[in-house]
């Protein structure tokens, strides 16, 4: 079908209701794809289930862009601490990616399902050299100000993924 014809995408996807993005979804195969441009304007923050269960319909990803606007933010998981351990994924199908290589995302806040996105590409895409994180501006976030405290969850992560892996704060 037409699925598994595609190199390159870019969707926008806007969902109003949360409950969409934490249930399992079985996406279409896209046996060729390479390039994914996922741009996601959610009430609240997507599940990792979700986010996962994108990627492993992309066998041969080789790059994965996720652009997060307009997040309204409850602000959980979002305390400055640092994060907890990637094995703590019950949820999610721990499937080996062999062809992703560059993950970038735009709007990173820090909070919990940003982090585990983030944890669970450095542990199971195994050929991943760059992960690129924008985060959150200020203008972004309706004047309020989580640009810095972005920052340091993103600079908390150095620590947390394989040193194979380079990771860009920008």
């Amino acid at each position: 079908g037409f699925s598994s014809r595609l190199t390159k995408l870019a969707l926008t996807s806007i969902v109003e209701n949360d409950r969409i993005c934490r249930s399992p979804v079985q996406f279409p195969r896209f046996r060729k794809l390479k390039q994914l441009e996922l741009q996601t304007v959610v009430d609240s923050h997507m599940s990792l289930p979700f986010l996962s269960n994108f990627i492993d319909a992309c066998p041969v990803l080789h790059e994965f862009k996720l652009q997060c606007k307009s997040r309204s933010h409850t602000g959980k998981g979002f305390d400055g601490r640092p994060v907890g351990n990637v094995n703590g994924f019950d949820t999610v199908s721990e499937k080996i990616h062999r062809h992703l290589i560059t993950f970038e995302m735009v709007g990173f806040l820090g909070c919990k399902v940003d982090i585990e996105l983030v944890l669970y590409l450095a542990q199971f895409a195994i050929f991943l050299e760059k992960i690129v994180l924008h985060p959150l501006l200020e203008e972004d976030y309706c004047g309020q100000s989580k640009e810095e405290s972005s920052r340091k969850q993103a600079k908390l992560l150095r620590d947390q993924i394989p040193a194979r892996v380079q990771l860009e704060v920008l």
